[in-house]
């Protein structure tokens, strides 16, 4: 069965780990996909855009968050993706090394797990 990726609490725990507050929890969350859905509806991914930077407060045009949504779906990993956001100055190398240890921090553990009998 493939991995279906963080639950929603664990994606929400991330973002204040590494916010380093409590900005995030499950209903929160659930109040923002519900925006994003409707947006996407509204405007398509325009309105997606819209949101993040609403959201985010983040200085990008619509077509520099294309840019970087396609620059993370090319990706093979979310470590990749954040390798290259460094690379491209979206993110700051400091901050996309920060999330890159939060996102893969169980890979010696998964390893050490299949190992086992």
């Amino acid at each position: 069965m493939a991995e279906s990726g963080p639950s929603k609490k664990e994606f929400a725990d991330l973002i204040n780990q590494v916010l380093g507050r409590n900005v995030m929890n499950e209903q929160v969350m659930d109040r923002l996909l519900q925006n994003a859905r409707e947006s996407y509806q509204r405007q398509g991914i325009d309105g997606i855009f819209d949101l993040v930077r609403q959201v985010t407060q983040a200085p990008f045009s619509n077509k520099e968050m294309k840019t970087m949504m396609d620059t993370i779906l090319d990706s093979s990993s979310p470590g990749q993706a954040l390798d290259r956001l460094g690379g491209q100055e979206w993110i700051p190398e400091g901050k996309a090394r920060e999330l890159k240890r939060h996102l893969e921090p169980d890979k010696k553990k998964k390893r050490d797990r299949r190992k086992r009998p």
